[in-house]
């Protein structure tokens, strides 16, 4: 039989050496281990965050704080891990509530954690941090361990909060440059439609809405009234005065009229009122009359007791005309015999109703009693 002692004792000397080499390979593993270990520790501890392991077993204990949370909190991170309330204990009051509900919420779900919140430094310091966390999984698909970091947000914080607020400030400002233009708008449309002495609609603003009154078909009477020997208040106490007592009947005529009248200044000393759905001479003439009648109490101007009278011409629409034009041509000359009547020697107020075929036999030269002049005051 062949010797297999020599066989035997090759066998010995090789077991050894695998042996050894298994020996050597393991030692060479756990050295590069080791030094993966520690440079990825040495990598993590650089980063500009605190980065933290946790066991997750249904609750959650921190395992590993890294040091950036002396250097970014303030805080031991031994004390982290030592003390499981430290964590809670640093968040800002205003947030605690939230972010611990927040936190169990998550802790009871399986959830990782993604969120933003304040926290105090031990010397009162407000720092923004936003923490975001992945699990670590067995073979199974459990959870079995927490890798978390936290990212001081301070500055994009506070960053944000200024733009926010510039962004607002500029809202502001556009608002209020809005509400200038509007408001310039708004007095441009108003000069452009009101007289600047009285404050009543102007003549442009009459032409519109007796075109108004046109497409809308309503039955409308139109008054215009001029004040008698108004250029003598003008000659005898200036044009001031003149202005003074134009406002001042402008104001007696504003409150008169009724909430569907129109009463505008159209120029001079002449006023034009139009009366909404009034279709007879009588009731026409009814509100003329209590316009005139508006003049009857002196106007007290620069201590000067001031009467004036008016004449009024009355036109209908449809009755006396069907164009803006034709009615005021008919309104307008019916004025002017109004302004012709006589009551002796003076020159009074009058109202006179335009002619036309069913009018006819209805025109009148009504006069009022309202005396034309100029008197001193009262002593």
């Amino acid at each position: 039989m062949p010797c297999l002692e020599p066989h035997l004792a090759g066998r010995g000397r090789l077991q050894v050496s695998v042996r050894v080499a298994d020996k050597c390979a393991m030692s060479v593993t756990t050295s590069v281990a080791n030094a993966s270990a520690r440079e990825l520790q040495s990598l993590v501890e650089q980063i500009p965050a605190v980065t933290y392991i946790a066991d997750f077993d249904g609750s959650f204990r921190l395992r590993y704080v890294s040091p950036q949370c002396k250097t970014i909190l303030g805080y031991d991170p031994q004390e982290w891990v030592a003390d499981p309330e430290a964590w809670v204990s640093a968040l800002d009051p205003q947030d605690r509530d939230r972010v611990v509900a927040e936190a169990e919420a998550c802790i009871a779900a399986a959830r990782p954690f993604d969120f933003e919140y304040r926290m105090r430094t031990p010397d009162g310091r407000v720092v923004h941090v936003w923490e975001k966390t992945s699990f670590v999984r067995d073979a199974a698909g459990n959870p079995v361990a927490v890798n978390g970091v936290m990212l001081d947000v301070t500055d994009l914080k506070l960053a944000l909060e200024a733009l926010r607020e510039q962004e607002q400030a500029l809202e502001a400002e556009r608002a209020r440059y809005e509400a200038e233009l509007e408001r310039q708008l708004e007095e441009r449309l108003y000069q452009a439609s009101h007289d600047e002495l009285t404050g009543l609609p102007n003549r442009r603003s009459f032409n519109s809405e007796l075109a108004r009154l046109f497409e809308q078909r309503e039955p409308t009477a139109l008054l215009l009234l001029d004040l008698n020997k108004f250029k003598e208040v003008n000659d005898l106490l200036g044009h001031v005065s003149g202005d003074h007592l134009l406002s001042a009947v402008a104001s007696r005529f504003g409150r008169l009229r009724r909430s569907q009248d129109f009463v505008a200044r159209i120029g001079g000393d002449e006023f034009a009122i139009l009366l909404r759905s009034v279709d007879s001479i009588e009731e026409a003439i009814a509100v003329a009359e209590r316009f005139g009648r508006a003049l009857t109490d002196p106007f007290s101007i620069n201590e000067k007791l001031i009467y004036v009278g008016a004449s009024i011409g009355v036109a209908l629409y449809p009755n006396h005309g069907t164009t803006h034009d034709e009615l005021l041509h008919h309104a307008d000359a019916a004025m002017y015999t109004a302004k012709g009547a006589k009551s002796g020697s003076t020159p009074l107020g009058a109202i006179s109703i335009h002619q036309s075929p069913d009018t006819a036999g209805q025109v009148t030269s009504q006069t009022s009693a309202i005396r034309s002049a100029v008197l001193p005051p009262s002593t």
